[in-house]
């Protein structure tokens, strides 16, 4: 049985990437990958939002969020753009989303436990299980940045030879639109309200 490039990446990441990078791309949307990545995030929205999913807050959560795979749209569409690169932007954005696997496995986890658990249950914060929860998250990241790195050195690679430089830059324009987007919003109220309009 062959399995998803997901679940390979989650095991074996360069090897995995050396195998994406040897093989013809595919003729499948690169919209598709951060299609899937919306969805989860709909879908935990939606969990978070109510306990349960509805097709109306599912859809909003996917709305709402949309920014989070556009930030790494533009990330990646900055490093990509800094060197020649041997794979086409198309390809390259579909196994750099492939390298979402461990948040993607992460949150389909932390749904399924969500789903379990009472509204009380799910408002209550100081229990071993949330920081059993913040414990996986501090490892997910951890896998996640080792799993980007080798996007970058095995399947993304140049000829200087600095997927780190890659990775930070990547990361810096995703996780600075993100936050900033967050932080943005509320600025703009402050402002407003400082200036009295």
């Amino acid at each position: 049985m062959e399995w998803s490039p997901e679940v390979r990446v989650l095991v074996a990441p360069a090897r995995t990437f050396r195998e994406l990078a040897a093989s013809p791309p595919t003729a499948r949307l690169w919209v598709a990958r951060p299609l899937v990545l919306l969805l989860l995030l709909g879908t935990t929205v939606s969990l978070q939002a109510s306990g349960r999913m509805s097709a109306r807050l599912v859809l909003d959560g996917m709305i709402a969020f949309a920014f989070v795979p556009i930030f790494m749209v533009v990330g990646m569409a900055i490093v990509y753009r800094r060197r020649p690169r041997r794979v086409n932007f198309g390809h390259a954005l579909d196994v750099y989303f492939i390298a979402n696997a461990p948040w993607l496995a992460w949150a389909m986890l932390f749904d399924v436990w969500r789903s379990f658990l009472t509204p009380a249950e799910s408002s209550t914060m100081l229990t071993l299980p949330y920081y059993l929860l913040l414990v996986s998250f501090a490892a997910v990241a951890v896998w996640s940045t080792y799993v980007d790195l080798q996007f970058f050195r095995v399947f993304l690679s140049r000829e200087d030879g600095r997927p780190g430089r890659d990775l930070l830059l990547a990361r810096a324009v995703c996780w600075v639109g993100i936050i900033g987007y967050f932080v943005g919003h509320e600025f703009w109220e402050y402002f407003a309200l400082w200036i009295n309009v």
